[in-house]
């Protein structure tokens, strides 16, 4: 019984989750369109986990939805094992299927070729993920996820050529590896399967086998999906046990495995039940208290790159209001014939491209920039007539970093609008702290 709600859960996962996609490709995004994958992937949450800790922000394409599903699925791990990977995980459901179809097709690969060492790469491509995201403020890794390849498969061969190493993992290490050795990328290579190995090495449930019942057929070693030798454990510890239960199912003699929780027995058709149902749970007290929240008004990349707010779900006006710029200057800086209709999705527009774009826009900002800083007079030039709100627009800084970097106190932006000398002489300092703050806020 266990067996077949846990191959229905994932096929029903796997069958939302790509109607989700598609709807994301017809509708758009944004707060009233359908979410991005990113938005509804826990391992997202764990990219941006740094970012909201120290910016208060997401990373581009992640919300706090990614966020709530990474803290429900690491504390589900903790408590049942990796039930999100065996039962719930639309990738995992992919590379599974992938290694039942090979096996009805007679392809074999010997997994005891593989070194046992070759699991830990998952930790190193972990690492360098989070490293590399944490960095720079962009999800690295999502050139190369072939679930984001999965979910842009609607848009046909124009996003293939857009996203070739993505399409390529998902074709080579997900479908075509995974038909040879069942759940390839799972076992090898996925970075929040890297996660949940170490979590899963602290959970309180396990599977354990009871050697004085133990028939030594191997028949455990053989279900198992991720290739773990399930017939030599006590107490199995391994990082790789996904808590799907297979083993425990297929196991001929009546006791030798089963699943353990503080030293108490659990079915495998328990612990797929409480893992289904604290993560839908998670989302529906989420969806309740408005905590479920799939759209990030500003991520940390616009922070930095107003143009990196561009998406294309957005009209031309929704689009120009986004990075401050009039109508007809952002449709001329973007290429946009002056004809076209303003009401209208950008990804709708015939013979527009989104990204191209938000690259167009981001380069006249840029651009803009660096003149406005060429005309931006010397910061000795301040005056103690001057306001602060004044010196602020001209420099283009925050009234609230001026008054820090001259250390005075960040509560006088409310006198913004009052003469510098006038400020200076309420701290008892000089107009000359205000220049040096702005000459070294604009050397950065």
């Amino acid at each position: 019984m266990g067996r077949y709600l846990r191959y229905a859960s994932l096929a029903g996962f796997l069958g939302f989750m790509t109607y989700v996609a598609y709807r994301h490709q017809v509708v758009g995004g944004g707060p009233s369109g359908v979410p991005p994958v990113d938005a509804l992937c826990p391992f997202g949450g764990l990219e941006s986990l740094y970012s909201y800790l120290k910016h208060g922000t997401f990373l581009r394409r992640v919300a706090m939805s990614s966020l709530l599903l990474f803290g429900t699925v690491a504390a589900s791990t903790l408590l049942l094992g990796r039930t999100f990977c065996g039962w719930i995980c639309p990738l995992g459901a992919l590379g599974e299927a992938a290694g039942a179809l090979g096996r009805r097709l007679g392809f074999k690969v010997d997994q005891r070729r593989i070194p046992h060492t070759a699991r830990h790469v998952k930790l190193l491509i972990l690492g360098v993920v989070l490293a590399g995201s944490w960095a720079t403020g962009t999800l690295v890794f999502r050139p190369y996820d072939p679930w984001v390849a999965w979910a842009h498969l609607g848009g046909g061969l124009d996003e293939i050529a857009a996203n070739p190493w993505g399409f390529a993992v998902l074709a080579l290490l997900v479908i075509l590896a995974g038909m040879g050795i069942s759940r390839f990328f799972c076992r090898y290579l996925c970075p929040l399967g890297g996660g949940l190995w170490i979590l899963q090495k602290l959970s309180l449930t396990r599977v354990e086998r009871h050697p004085d019942r133990c028939v030594n057929c191997g028949a455990c070693d053989r279900a198992c999906p991720m290739g773990i030798t399930v017939s030599t454990a006590g107490r199995l510890s391994n990082g790789d046990c996904i808590s799907c239960g297979e083993c425990v199912e297929s196991c001929p003699a009546k006791g030798a495995l089963d699943f353990r929780a503080l030293g108490r027995k659990l079915s495998p058709l328990a612990v797929g039940i409480i893992g289904l149902g604290l993560f839908l749970g998670a989302y529906g007290v989420a969806k309740v208290s408005g905590g479920w929240r799939t759209f990030s008004p500003t991520s940390l990349e616009a922070k930095a790159d107003p143009a990196e707010g561009i998406f294309g779900w957005m009209t031309v006006e929704e689009a120009a209001s986004k990075v401050a710029l009039p109508v007809e200057e952002f449709m001329n800086a973007a290429g946009i014939s002056p004809d076209s209709p303003r009401d209208v999705p950008l990804k709708r527009m015939e013979g527009v491209d989104d990204e191209a774009v938000k690259a167009k826009v981001g380069a006249y900002l840029k651009a803009r920039e660096t003149s406005r800083d060429a005309k931006a007079p010397n910061p000795e030039e301040i005056k103690g007539s001057q306001t602060l709100a004044e010196v602020a627009e001209i420099y283009r800084l925050k009234p609230e970093e001026i008054l820090e970097t001259a250390g005075w106190p960040v509560e006088m932006a409310k006198e913004a609008e009052n003469p510098l000398k006038e400020m200076a002489a309420r701290v008892g300092s000089e107009v000359s702290a205000i220049r040096a703050a702005v000459r070294k806020l604009k050397s950065r």
